[in-house]
């Protein structure tokens, strides 16, 4: 098996206050070593459908989602 490594320069979630970003944060690390590691870099998870008010944890979740279907495809993120 090799070694993946993934390096996010930045993660900024608009409109959330430091804990909730913090929150969200640590939800998009955990959700994008988890798909990173079931499903590795060439097949794309199928976006996670979010509810009319997502909370902290969603928002990161859904967020590395997105991320890990873009290198998935191959495209820069």
């Amino acid at each position: 098996m090799s070694r993946v490594r993934i390096e996010v320069g930045e993660l900024v979630f608009h409109g959330l206050d430091r804990d909730a970003a913090q929150a969200a944060g640590a939800a998009f690390s955990a959700e994008l070593e988890r798909l990173v590691t079931q499903r590795g870099i060439g097949r794309p998870a199928p976006a996670p459908r979010l509810s009319a008010r997502p909370g902290p944890a969603d928002l990161g979740r859904a967020a590395a989602a997105r991320v890990h279907a873009r290198i998935a495809r191959g495209a820069s993120v």
